[in-house]
C-alpha cells in the first residue's frame, strides 16, 4: 500500500525537499523554498508521527531558515502563526479559481512580498 496513506505523503515530501535542499547547498546555488501550505512547517501532522526516528532525521535536516513563510491574513485571527500560500490568499480575499487555486493577482502579490527575501538571497535583484 505504498503511497495511500498520510505518513508515505508526507515521509515522502520530506525525503524530496531534503534532496533538493541538499542539491542546492552542494552546488552552491542560492535558493529559498516557498510553501503552497502550511501543512509542513506547522509541524502538527510531523508530531503525529514523532516517534519513527526516520521521519524525526529527515524534518530535522531541513534548514527552515531558507523557506519563506507567508504572514496571517489582515483579517485573521492569528497573527503569529505564518501561512502558506493558499492560506494567505484565502485569508486575504482573493479570487480562487474553481481548481482552488489563488488566481493571477494572488500571484503577483505574493511575488512582490517575497522579493525582498529572495533578492537578499541572490544577491541580484528581481525587477
Amino acid at each position: 500500500h505504498v503511497g495511500n496513506n498520510e505518513y508515505y505523503e508526507i515521509y515522502n515530501t520530506l525525503k524530496e525537499i531534503l534532496f533538493l535542499q541538499q542539491y542546492l547547498s552542494l552546488n552552491q546555488i542560492p535558493h529559498l523554498f516557498v510553501s503552497a501550505d502550511i501543512y509542513l512547517e506547522d509541524n502538527a501532522i510531523c508530531r503525529r508521527h514523532n516517534e519513527d526516528i526516520s521521519f524525526r532525521s529527515l524534518y530535522s535536516q531541513i534548514n527552515w531558515n531558507n523557506w519563506y513563510l507567508f504572514p496571517a491574513g489582515v483579517e485573521s485571527n492569528e497573527t503569529i502563526t505564518p501561512r502558506g500560500f493558499y492560506q494567505w490568499a484565502i485569508e486575504n480575499k482573493y479570487n480562487i479559481g474553481s481548481d482552488g487555486h489563488p488566481l493571477e493577482l494572488a500571484h503577483q502579490d505574493a511575488t512582490e512580498l517575497i522579493k525582498e527575501r529572495f533578492n537578499e538571497l541572490v544577491k541580484k535583484p528581481v525587477q
